[in-house]
């Protein structure tokens, strides 16, 4: 997968939990601020994707041909890789 076709990945994800904001849970959900309009990511290494949510929360992510769950932290931090 190209690094153009991961960015989609990553902002189709970015979308999804945009789309999802009409659960209380989901409201609080967000992605770090690096994950914005004209990041980049690093050719065949593994990809760390974090962001906040209500603390306890379980986090799923889909990205290139995987999926990742996590537990967001008591602080609501929470990543996968």
């Amino acid at each position: 997968m190209n690094i153009l076709n991961k960015a989609t990945v990553v902002l189709t994800f970015l979308g999804c939990i945009s789309a999802g904001a009409a659960e209380p849970a989901v409201a609080k959900l967000r992605a770090a601020r690096f994950f914005s309009d004209h990041m980049v990511l690093q050719r065949d290494k593994p990809q760390r994707i974090h962001g906040f949510a209500p603390g306890g929360a379980s986090v799923s992510v889909s990205f290139a041909g995987q999926q990742k769950t996590a537990t967001a932290d008591a602080n609501g931090q929470w990543s996968v890789t």
